[in-house]
């Protein structure tokens, strides 16, 4: 009798290379990130899907892509309300072909973090991989680049590291 053993990992989107790695960490001027005073994306999900928040006063930019084919080359923005349960986002272009992945998300806690679910995602009972996470701002000004702006999304040990200090030598 025979026996295959197989073992499954979760997939890396991106595989960056020590030689990749010094210039995938370095801000230039040309990368400078976007004042937000929040940022929020996908906590879980990777090549699937993603959502993009960045806020900041009372607006708001919205990035998001699908493996359905809808893709924004350039975020949306608009303005937004939120309380201390929700965060709603304003879209006043309704004519836009621009794709939402939702508009209504709820703060829910979660291991002990605050995220932000869809209201349609707590309502059919979906995984909390759809769910975002709020975004370390001091790593996501360091390691923004506005042609990868799901890179902490796919990447979460980027962040991780960029946390720890220690390989940035900061």
């Amino acid at each position: 009798m025979s026996f295959l053993t197989l073992s499954c990992s979760p997939k890396k989107a991106a595989n960056v290379s020590t030689d990749e790695e010094s210039t995938l960490y370095t801000n230039t001027p040309e990368h400078i990130a976007p004042d937000y005073d929040e940022v929020w994306m996908m906590q879980g999900w990777v090549g699937f899907m993603g959502v993009f928040i960045g806020l900041r006063d009372q607006e708001y930019d919205y990035i998001f892509y699908s493996d359905t084919g809808a893709r924004q080359a350039t975020p949306y923005t608009g303005t937004y309300s939120r309380d201390r349960s929700s965060l709603k986002l304003h879209v006043e272009d309704t004519e836009s072909d621009f794709n939402f992945y939702s508009t209504e998300w709820k703060f829910v806690r979660e291991e002990g973090e605050v995220k932000l679910a869809a209201i349609d995602d707590l309502e059919k009972e979906r995984d909390s991989g759809r769910w975002l996470r709020k975004v370390n701002l001091e790593a996501f000004r360091y390691l923004y680049d506005p042609e990868q702006p799901f890179l902490l999304q796919f990447n979460p040990h980027i962040e991780a590291e960029f946390n720890s200090k220690d390989s940035f030598g900061l």
